[in-house]
């Protein structure tokens, strides 16, 4: 999450740490409240509710990466170019918000009930389609092997980026450069379609 410019915004980068490492469901507005310095009724001055918290937090994540996937898809490049920009900037969102990718990847079926949340499927099933429609074209075209099955190799890639958020609580420090040229390289060197001998 951005380095926070409000008491607002403090509070809900002290309240996605909590609920990345704690999860949701274990984390009371009180904690959030003491790890802040106030008291947790005063919380209620700025939030709600917590799931107002965790809507807002969620919005903001969601909101930052369908603007990244905006950008790519606006470009019209190529499938493998698009399919390596969104990889990055997979990636890049990750970094910019590991705690709320943390929130989003753990927590989904929760974060399903929240009211403010309404729409959650429905921007899930845009982030598939950038990808599946990516891969689907890729293969079309002679780019990517023609018999990938396209939903799989989403969820294969996917998996294998989201968790990434879960590296530096664990301990593991990746340079980010290093990794996504590492991580690419393997997707798209799986993907591309081998000539006929």
């Amino acid at each position: 999450m951005p380095k926070p410019d409000s008491r607002r915004d403090e509070i809900l980068q002290t309240a996605s740490t909590l609920f990345a490492t704690k999860g949701i469901s274990n984390t009371t507005v009180r904690e959030i409240g003491d790890a802040v310095g106030m008291l947790s009724g005063s919380l209620y001055h700025h939030f709600p509710s917590k799931d107002a918290m965790v809507a807002e937090i969620i919005n903001r994540y969601l909101d930052d990466l369908h603007a990244r996937y905006d950008r790519v898809l606006a470009l019209d490049l190529a499938p493998a170019d698009r399919l390596s920009s969104l990889i990055l900037e997979s990636f890049r969102s990750v970094e910019f918000d590991p705690e709320a990718c943390e929130m989003y990847q753990n927590e989904y079926n929760y974060l399903r009930t929240i009211p403010d949340l309404g729409d959650l499927p429905a921007r899930a099933k845009e982030i598939q389609q950038a990808w599946i429609g990516t891969l689907e074209e890729g293969a079309a075209s002679g780019a990517f092997r023609a018999d990938i099955d396209a939903p799989i190799c989403y969820r294969f890639i996917s998996n294998a980026i989201w968790p990434t958020a879960r590296w530096p609580r664990a301990g593991r420090r990746v340079p980010s450069e290093h990794l996504i040229a590492e991580c690419t390289t393997l997707f798209m060197r799986g993907l591309q379609a081998v000539p006929d001998p």
